[in-house]
């Protein structure tokens, strides 16, 4: 928030808000602020703030698990499709360490469309994390689009046990003689 420190009694001043749409794309947004001032008659304002947050893509789905055993093959598929309004390209995507997850990007196909972006586990031990993969764009105001991973990799049980031979029968057949 930035405004004007000091307005003269019975001037003018400005006051300009800034609100952070991250994740609101499709979606109605209220802010408030509250602005102080010396004026007996208006010691507080409160200014408001509300609109509809234009979308520039749909993303499905918007948050990625990953969730198996260890040594098997998980992976996810995250669809970016651009709104006709705001069209853009996908230009890399990239995890924020690289320890856990591997992206690509799939093109659309010559008819456009969606993106495919493929996230797929490549931790080989058992644990938690939690990775974001940041998406760059070619659009300037749309630098990157951010997708949350989190992963839970199971211990891989043991192979079983090789099986043993049967025991030889006892002799069934002794008699006392």
């Amino acid at each position: 928030m930035s405004y004007t420190r000091e307005i003269p009694a019975g001037g003018e001043g400005e006051i300009t808000l800034k609100v952070n749409t991250r994740g609101y794309g499709g979606h109605d947004l209220s802010k408030t602020a509250t602005v102080y001032s010396n004026d007996s008659q208006n010691k507080k304002v409160s200014l408001r703030m509300s609109g509809r947050v234009e979308r520039y893509a749909i993303i499905e789905p918007n948050r990625v698990r990953l969730f198996g055993k260890a040594g098997e093959d998980i992976a996810a598929t995250v669809t970016v499709t651009p709104e006709p309004k705001y069209p853009f390209r996908l230009v890399t995507a990239k995890a924020r360490t690289e320890s856990n997850i591997r992206c690509k990007i799939e093109e659309p196909g010559e008819s456009g469309g969606a993106y495919r972006l493929i996230i797929q586990n490549i931790r080989k031990t058992q644990g938690r994390y939690t990775e974001l993969v940041t998406i760059k764009t070619d659009r300037q105001d749309l630098p990157d689009i951010q997708i949350y991973v989190y992963g839970n990799i199971l211990v891989r049980p043991p192979p079983p046990a090789p099986a043993q031979p049967a025991a030889p029968a006892a002799d069934a057949a002794k008699t006392n003689g």
